[in-house]
């Protein structure tokens, strides 16, 4: 026997927890020659991805199988139906916030501090008003007082993985959203409310690779013009 020659393969490290639509790949893990003395060869290049779907949340869990040459690498990893959940930072906005503590008599454009980070809102019409209460959300903005867009922004840096944000509009209506950290752009698309919907909408993304910069999330549109935004729960996930 061959003390040089190549044993099997074994899984050295994995990252062991992702988001529902998220993908695992040759990033996320690293597998190893073990020779026949048991001293480690080199690594093992796949091209094996796989992307989590609604079945995979559900459990809440997927087994990833990888083929190699000689036998298949096996290993279990945690699959978040809510992204938001593996966030570092999870702010929800109380939805009667609009007549107490803290947007009491806020000022357009001025700091706010939620849960430890500070923030500004900055509509583009400073007399908007605030809506009612709602399960959706906190309302920025009325039908006859509306923001015309709306700008959230941190006023620090913070280096980032995962950006998401919670949010809605008026029934019937669109936003448009754009999410950043810093000058590069996370997500971009609209939200509508549909008859009969009864939540408010994830939308954002987990990032490859980390960034660093000011969040700022930007919100427009038709619906933003006359009626509300409305913002349910802003989260990223600070990396270490």
């Amino acid at each position: 026997m061959n003390v040089n020659e190549i044993s099997h393969y074994a899984l050295e490290s994995a990252d062991r927890e992702f988001d529902i639509e998220s993908t695992i790949d040759h990033d996320n893990f690293k597998i190893i020659e073990i020779n026949n003395n048991l001293t480690k060869g080199d690594y093992y290049d796949t091209r094996f991805s796989y992307t989590f779907n609604e079945e995979d949340a559900a459990l809440g869990y997927k087994v990833i199988e990888i083929p190699t040459p000689i036998n298949t690498i096996k290993f279990k990893v945690k699959v978040n139906a809510d992204p938001i959940n593996s966030c570092s930072y999870i702010h929800v906005f109380d939805p009667s916030a609009a007549k107490g503590h803290p947007f009491n008599g806020y000022v357009n454009g001025s700091v706010m501090e939620l849960d430890g980070v500070k923030w500004t809102f900055t509509a583009s019409n400073s007399s908007f008003k605030f809506g009612s209460s709602s399960n959706f959300g906190l309302s920025f903005g009325t039908s006859t007082a509306p923001t015309n867009g709306l700008v959230v922004e941190s006023v620090d840096s913070f280096t980032v993985d995962k950006l998401f944000i919670k949010a809605c509009c008026a029934a019937n209506k669109t936003i448009t959203y754009t999410l950043y950290v810093g000058e590069s752009k996370v997500d971009e698309g609209n939200i509508t409310r549909v008859t009969g919907q009864t939540d408010s909408v994830i939308v954002g993304d987990s990032l490859d690779e980390a960034i660093n910069g000011k969040i700022r999330i930007v919100l427009g549109g038709e619906g933003a013009s006359s009626g509300a935004v409305i913002l349910h729960t802003l989260a990223f996930n600070q990396e270490n």
